[in-house]
């Protein structure tokens, strides 16, 4: 991944990073990692399933959803940067004069176009981390039994990616003045937190019921 400056870093730099003084990345880019590492867990589950002949009935099915795992993997790990950035753009905000009325009044609107933009990255992450867990689903009942551990854990984090861009989303709500937006918004992220929790729940009985079987 890339951050601000041109810096390109692996998963040590990207804990070093978060665990340091600066407040980005931090949760919301933590979150969109948790949805990527949820969409390669259920690639990794496809990719040790298909071309198997046991597994020949399911393996259509599976080549799409590797097709769409991977898919999420990719935009969660840009969502990483993307949350990062925009926290930033919200603190470069803050920083504009706001000696006059004139500047006040312009600080102002900046900061609440800057926190809306703010919102839409974790917002989006919520709705591709519920992607996920769907995915995961279909990977837990139909992927490699031998990988069931691995696809129990793509809905954890799946889940986690979720209800972790779900807190983003209603912090930076309480910086937002349009009260409208504030309601619309809050709706749509308790439908997909909601969703999210119920689906979960559904998987990890299934895989307790699977792990069970294999005693």
């Amino acid at each position: 991944m890339t951050f601000a400056g041109g810096e390109k870093e692996g998963l040590e730099g990207f804990i070093d990073r978060v665990a340091s003084s600066s407040p980005a990345p931090g949760g919301g880019s933590v979150s969109a990692a948790c949805g990527a590492l949820a969409g390669a867990l259920s690639s990794m589950v496809c990719r040790l399933t298909i071309g198997r002949k046991k597994f020949k009935e399911v393996e259509d099915e599976l080549k799409g959803v590797l097709e769409k795992a991977e898919e999420i993997k990719k935009q969660m790990e840009e969502f990483i940067v993307k949350d990062a950035e925009s926290f930033d753009r919200v603190m470069d905000a803050m920083k504009l004069p706001k000696y006059t009325d004139e500047e006040k009044e312009k600080r102002n609107l900046v900061v609440q176009e800057a926190t809306k933009g703010a919102i839409t990255v974790p917002l989006q992450v919520m709705e591709k981390g519920l992607l996920a867990i769907k995915l995961s689903q279909i990977v837990v009942e139909k992927g490699n039994p031998n990988m069931l551990s691995d696809a129990g854990v793509s809905a954890l984090t799946a889940k986690t990616a979720v209800d972790g861009a779900y807190y983003n989303v209603r912090i930076n709500l309480n910086s937002i003045e349009d009260q409208d937006f504030v309601t619309s918004t809050k709706e749509k992220a308790d439908a997909l937190k909601g969703e999210a929790m119920l689906l979960s729940q559904e998987i990890e009985r299934k895989v307790e019921e699977k792990l069970t079987q294999t005693q």
